[in-house]
């Protein structure tokens, strides 16, 4: 087999990203099995904001389902860290209505 390249592999666009894991405490929705996760780095198209996409799975389902994204000013998360994306959560009525339709989602299969 001969070796192949991608034509336009010097042209990949890299970004860094940072990624959170954390487990919603069952008070919150009735369960402890959900997982919520996000991948999160600064905007390229905003450079003064971090946006954060945000996942859930129940337990260690294979299959994760993208909730919403968050923005946050970069300023904060230098001041506060990952934590501002909690709190951005925790305020987020969009959250809680896609977590909810997920959750529903999920337990149908």
């Amino acid at each position: 087999m001969m070796d192949q390249y991608l034509a336009a592999f010097a042209e990949i666009d890299v970004q860094e990203v940072s990624y959170i894991r954390f487990m919603l405490p069952e008070l919150d929705f009735g369960r402890s099995d959900i997982e919520i996760t996000s991948d999160y780095g600064v905007s390229a198209n905003r450079p003064d904001t971090v946006v954060a996409n945000v996942w859930a799975r129940i337990g260690n389902s294979a299959i994760k389902g993208f909730i919403c994204a968050v923005n946050i000013p970069v300023a904060d998360m230098e001041q506060n860290g990952y934590g501002e994306i909690v709190m951005a959560l925790n305020k987020s009525k969009d959250f809680r209505e896609r977590l909810t339709a997920y959750l529903r989602f999920a337990d149908s299969k």
